[in-house]
């Protein structure tokens, strides 16, 4: 009768062991914090992985960074990409950071009350400044005016035989709304010839006339870069538009 209960006892112990590893490996092999894909002086962007989600939804995901080395979701910044249902990979947009400073990062899935991290992973934001400048307006008038920009040149690697970054196309992008973008339903753009830009002769310095705008009406406008970027250590690349500074314009009244 001993040996009976013996047997079960050390039954239910490898049991308990196995559910344990088990759910170790769960906790491991769910989401990996993935892969920093840009960094610049004050944002950067991560693609995390969600590996399996088979037997549970996922109500909330994303990415945690702190300036300490063990970011938790109860006390550091994190980005919420909601609810996923089936694995694959994410990508989380983090701005608002210091220049040239060291960050922890690491992703997240919420299952529940149960919070499962990934690893650590660190990285340092760049001490460049933004590649491309919104450099002022001039020739205000009823409904035209001239607009300025410059690309940062130095903050750009695209030459040699590999590019890690390749100009695309730079102009302006202008609203009656503020932070105009691209696809933005109320925002006009026009690109300009880039030769000039990308061989280096020109400083990096464009221009832009914009018309057909309305008389005595305040205008938000941005310069704007779009890039292909070769991610580090791969050999995929990736479209971005980066935006300078907003410059905001009123036109002169009508007669």
């Amino acid at each position: 009768m001993k040996k009976i209960y013996l047997i079960r006892f050390l039954s239910l112990v490898i049991l308990a062991n196995l559910w344990a590893c088990e759910n170790n490996l769960d906790e491991l092999d769910l989401v990996a914090t993935g892969l920093v894909l840009f960094n610049d002086p004050f944002d950067t962007t991560v693609q995390g992985n969600l590996i399996d989600i088979t037997t549970s939804q996922v109500d909330a995901h994303g990415h945690i960074w702190s300036l300490t080395d063990d970011p938790q979701l109860s006390d550091s910044n994190f980005t919420n990409l909601g609810p996923k249902f089936q694995a694959g990979v994410f990508t989380s947009n983090i701005n608002e950071l210091e220049k040239s400073t060291q960050y922890f990062l690491r992703a997240y899935a919420r299952i529940g009350e149960r919070i499962i991290l990934g690893e650590v992973v660190q990285f340092t934001t760049s001490e460049l400044e933004n590649p491309v400048l919104s450099s002022g307006a001039s020739n205000i008038k009823e409904n035209t005016v001239s607009l300025g920009g410059k690309v940062n040149l130095n903050s750009l690697v695209y030459r040699g035989e590999e590019p890690r970054s390749i100009i695309q196309f730079i102009g302006h992008v202008w609203s009656t709304n503020p932070d105009p973008e691209i696809n933005s339903p109320f925002a006009s753009s026009q690109t300009v010839i880039t030769d000039e830009v990308l061989s280096g002769t020109n400083d990096g310095v464009f221009a832009n006339n914009l018309d057909e705008l309305l008389p005595d009406t305040q205008y938000y406008t941005r310069a704007f870069m779009e890039l292909t970027q070769r991610i580090a250590n791969s050999e995929q690349r990736v479209t971005r538009i980066i935006y300078g500074d907003q410059v905001i314009i009123q036109t002169r009244f009508g007669n």
